[in-house]
């Protein structure tokens, strides 16, 4: 089924067999029923609950980002460098457009073997007058979080977007998504089988 040929078109990636290419990230899933979802309405709700997840990481923090700032982003990605240090491997998508984080900064995180952050320019690839707009985050391959909260003061303090923190399939889906992305804009050539950490019934939901 087409749940199946996602999963074996990401194995075959991720084992050397085949390059990510633009077709790949043009992904349709399937609708999932084995989640947990929590609706946070405000800033108040929504940032402690992810920066507790943060800083409870054992194997990964995702994060693709529209817009970050020098400011909360700068506290936020210090919070994931702590847990970088502590084995978890931080890897951030950021669309340069939208952000004011000094490359000086970034530069000195990604000398820390474990993050590894990728500025994504402009293209054709995303609607937005070709900026990737996305922002959401995944903890673990387990729980992600989903909204239009972006690493910046601005957001922290005045949000007023709603938000979800999500369990099940769908941060399977968000992982995979997250993975082609970051591989293809990276230009990687290969990510490693382990690295790609999931819920344990994800396998199943993609026919393993």
């Amino acid at each position: 089924n087409d749940n199946r040929e996602l999963w074996l078109n990401f194995k075959k990636i991720i084992t050397q067999e085949k390059k990510v290419a633009y077709q790949d990230l043009d992904l349709t899933f399937p609708k999932t029923t084995a989640n947990n979802a929590t609706v946070l309405f405000s800033p108040d709700q929504y940032f402690p609950a992810l920066e507790k997840d943060v800083q409870a990481a054992k194997k990964s923090i995702h994060m693709h980002m529209f817009y970050v700032d020098s400011n909360y982003a700068e506290k936020f990605l210090a919070m994931a460098e702590e847990r970088a240090k502590n084995g978890v491997v931080v890897r951030l998508l950021i669309t340069r457009k939208f952000m004011d984080l000094k490359e000086s900064k970034i530069n000195e995180l990604n000398k820390n073997p474990n993050i590894k952050i990728v500025i994504i320019e402009r293209d054709g690839l995303n609607l937005l007058r070709g900026y990737d707009h996305r922002k959401y985050f995944i903890i673990d391959g387990k729980i992600a979080y989903v909204g239009g909260a972006t690493l910046s003061e601005s957001s922290h303090d005045n949000w007023l977007d709603g938000g979800m923190r999500l369990e099940g399939d769908i941060v399977g889906q968000l992982q995979l998504n997250f993975f082609l992305n970051f591989i293809y804009r990276a230009s990687l050539k290969k990510i490693s089988a382990y690295e790609f950490h999931h819920p344990k019934n994800f396998t199943q939901f993609f026919g393993e």
